[in-house]
């Protein structure tokens, strides 16, 4: 099956091979930010998730990994967080 080059090293250089190992073995308070919380509690929660969230290898693909996924979750949800934060914003404070 054809698949572009860029996609197929993913595993070995896309975000998140490159930047949130390098993020967890280099700087654990640049990690925690980027998480919204610390590896401890994150390792709870990806052991109490794992089961869940796990998807089998295919003969087509490498399925994505239980961490990666709930990484990205947690990125994409704090976006989402910050975004009605402030869209919301003028309605939450008041003017005199």
């Amino acid at each position: 099956m054809w698949v572009r080059s860029w996609i197929s090293r993913r595993h070995d250089s896309g975000f998140f091979a490159q930047l949130v190992k390098e993020l967890h073995s280099e700087d654990m308070n640049s990690y925690a930010n980027f998480l919204r919380m610390s590896n401890k509690d994150y390792e709870y929660l990806l052991q109490k998730v794992e089961p869940l969230i796990r998807k089998q290898d295919t003969h087509l693909r490498l399925a994505i990994s239980p961490s990666e996924r709930l990484m990205l979750t947690l990125r994409f949800s704090n976006r989402l967080q910050m975004l009605e934060t402030h869209r919301n914003q003028p309605r939450s404070t008041r003017t005199i």
